[in-house]
């Protein structure tokens, strides 16, 4: 999160104490605000949610830990799922042909761990291996809160078109629904008019 997310995260964190019936005050807030600032709004309200829908602990009010642990088990799944795409596309495009994501965070994995026609020079057990260092460097990017673009990985096609001078073919795209006219990244922009005092303590 960064410091725009302050005042919605505040505003989310006082309506879960009063869910329990419990008062946020100026040390929880800091807390929770320390604890958590690493991960992307997003993903901090949505482990929120979960916890209240837990029909074992959401009765309670969840502690710092409570809330990263749940997110950390998210970003798991997220990058499992991510890495189900790009097999999806190695798999019915090949490295041959360009790609895009709809997931920004894709590409620049995809890019640190050598490109997306690198990967056309894996073997079958290095494949694996590849697979778990995508999983974990997606992860830190999750937790990184950075969004990157969604650019698009040239293929070889691509590459060898660029060196003739001939003009590049739209790319194939990757985890877009049918309707969707653009790839969109939410970012969160709460209004600070009439912040709540506490919202103010997370900046000292």
């Amino acid at each position: 999160m960064d410091n725009i997310d302050k005042p919605a995260f505040a505003k989310m964190l006082i309506g879960i104490a009063s869910t329990h019936g419990k008062e946020i005050n100026d040390f929880m807030i800091v807390a929770f605000w320390e604890v958590l600032k690493a991960y992307p709004l997003e993903d901090v309200n949505k482990a929120f949610i979960e916890h209240l829908g837990d029909t074992d602990y959401g009765q309670f009010m969840p502690k710092p830990a409570d809330i990263k642990r749940l997110i950390e088990g998210s970003s798991q799944e997220r990058a499992k799922d991510a890495f189900a795409k790009l097999d999806y596309a190695l798999r019915c495009c090949g490295p041959y042909r360009t790609v895009r994501f709809a997931d920004p965070i894709i590409t620049p994995v995809i890019n640190a761990l050598g490109g997306w026609a690198g990967l056309s020079k894996l073997t079958d057990s290095e494949y694996q291996f590849y697979k778990k260092d995508f999983v974990d460097r997606y992860c830190v990017y999750i937790k990184s809160g950075i969004l990157p673009s969604d650019q698009q990985l040239l293929g070889f096609e691509a590459l060898s078109n660029l060196s003739l001078g001939v003009e590049l073919s739209e790319p194939i795209l990757i985890g877009v629904e049918k309707n969707d006219s653009q790839f969109l990244i939410d970012s969160k922009n709460p209004n600070s008019e009439n912040e709540p005092e506490i919202v103010r303590k997370i900046d000292e």
